[in-house]
């Protein structure tokens, strides 16, 4: 489902959205980050680059930048260094082991991609802000350029059939930018809590599945 030059050229993308801090054509952006190491998202390893996939847009890669986990870290840092395919790859196969324990992804995402019988590894996650930001209320006027200048070429290569907005204040800002359907998903602060548990994410969840259009 993703050949070897689909993933040739998402190597060497995900490879420049790791270095967009350092990048001087990316300054006026760069400007806002805290300068630690990127998270440029990732890949399920049956994603489709067909135009039918699942893509989730967060709002930044937050604290999964700072892992203590060894393993995620040094796929972090190789990315960076390197745009190969092994690099890549490297990557997703970490990610796929470790999202199943993010917040954002155990009581929310999931929740979600299982009622709507979606399985995760043909999900795509990817960030509209590429890198942390000292204070996130700073990210509502970065939106659009982030979009505009990073974000918007990852979803160009994803290709994907419709798009997961996570967060309603991220997902107002860029909903607009949209190239294909999109949906906004509720969450909670910190993604403390459990879809099953929140009336208001559990409302979300319902409003998007029930669109049949959305899932098509």
């Amino acid at each position: 489902m993703q050949d070897q030059e689909f993933r040739t050229e998402a190597a060497s993308l995900w490879h420049w959205v790791s270095n967009a801090c350092n990048n001087p054509a990316l300054a006026d952006l760069a400007a806002q980050s805290t300068e630690t190491l990127l998270h440029p998202g990732f890949l399920g390893s049956s994603y489709p680059i067909d135009g039918t996939g699942t893509l989730v847009i967060g709002m930044n890669p937050g604290g999964g930048t700072d892992t203590p986990n060894k393993e995620e870290q040094d796929t972090l840092v190789a990315i960076r260094d390197q745009d190969s395919v092994a690099a890549f790859d490297r990557l997703n196969s970490v990610a796929a082991k470790l999202y199943g324990s993010w917040p954002i992804w155990r009581n929310n995402l999931l929740p979600l991609l299982k009622g709507a019988k979606v399985d995760p590894a043909t999900v795509a996650y990817v960030h509209a802000v590429p890198f942390r930001v000292v204070d996130n209320a700073s990210l509502a006027g970065i939106y659009k350029l982030a979009w505009a200048k990073v974000s918007s070429k990852q979803v160009a290569l994803l290709n994907p059939g419709r798009i997961l907005l996570a967060g309603a204040t991220a997902g107002g800002k860029i909903q607009r930018f949209m190239p294909v359907k999109s949906r906004i998903i509720v969450r909670s602060i910190g993604d403390r809590q459990h879809a099953d548990r929140s009336p208001k994410i559990a409302a979300s969840h319902t409003a998007i599945l029930s669109d049949q259009a959305f899932w098509q």
